[in-house]
């Protein structure tokens, strides 16, 4: 491994990174991602989200080699497949568990689930895992903190041991990204795309962008602590596919 180049702003690449090559992709990805949302949200149709989220998907994962990212540091490496299927399945578990009794007590509701099982299974079994859960897994916890990991002081390896082995770039940039990934489309549903913007609609924008941050950190966490993708994918799975068919079936 060679060893740190100073560069500008203080980030110092690290590792066999190419620094232009880097940061090009890093602010690529970034601007992406963000006209990408704001095109989805605002002016393509439904029925094509799914496509358009694919394409969402393919364009992270080209970034990511075009900037010669390691599956290493996509976590994809095989042999941490086992690590993160054990973390990632234990707390999906866990997860899905306490849906069930919410569901079970009449505490999870959601007006989007009143469709047929047909559609119901397309969704859970197709839409969410394909167009949803693996494109944001690709798009932050493969491709953003790949190259997030890049810069910085390298991966903690002090601290609170709940944060070790990522950079602090990894954990808030990555956190706050994911979070504002879901802001235009949180704006979009309640309806922020008239001449009178209502402040409870601003407040659920921002407690959807704030809890989705949240969730983001938790997902990094996941990634970090297996090595692997296949954790927060796992996990993701948990909270948007299993929460909604049992708020289907309930």
């Amino acid at each position: 491994m060679t060893g740190s180049l100073p560069g500008p702003s203080g980030w110092a690449p690290h590792g066999t990174a190419d620094p232009p090559r880097s940061r090009a992709a890093l602010a690529i990805l970034i601007g992406g991602l963000t006209g990408a949302n704001i095109a989805r949200t605002m002016w393509v149709p439904g029925p094509w989200h799914f496509w358009f989220n694919l394409g969402i998907g393919a364009f992270s994962a080209g970034v990511a080699i075009g900037a010669r990212v390691t599956r290493d540091e996509l976590g994809l490496a095989r042999d941490r497949l086992r690590r993160g299927l054990s973390l990632g399945g234990r707390v999906a578990g866990a997860i899905a568990v306490g849906v069930v009794a919410l569901g079970a007590a009449g505490l999870l509701t959601d007006e989007r689930t009143e469709v047929s099982a047909a559609s119901m299974a397309t969704r859970t079994l197709v839409l969410i895992p394909l167009g949803t859960v693996l494109v944001e897994e690709m798009a932050f916890r493969g491709s953003l903190h790949a190259l997030l990991g890049r810069f910085g002081r390298g991966p903690t390896l002090d601290g609170p041991r709940l944060l070790r082995g990522a950079t602090a770039l990894q954990w808030i940039g990555g956190s706050i990204l994911f979070g504002l990934w879901h802001t235009v489309p949180a704006l979009r549903g309640g309806g922020i795309d008239s001449d009178v913007v209502e402040v409870s609609s601003l407040a659920t924008a921002l407690a959807t962008t704030a809890a989705t941050t949240v969730a983001g950190a938790g997902f990094i966490w996941l990634r970090v602590r297996s090595g692997s993708l296949l954790a927060p994918v796992l996990v993701h799975l948990a909270t948007n596919s299993v929460t909604f068919a049992v708020a289907w079936a309930f």
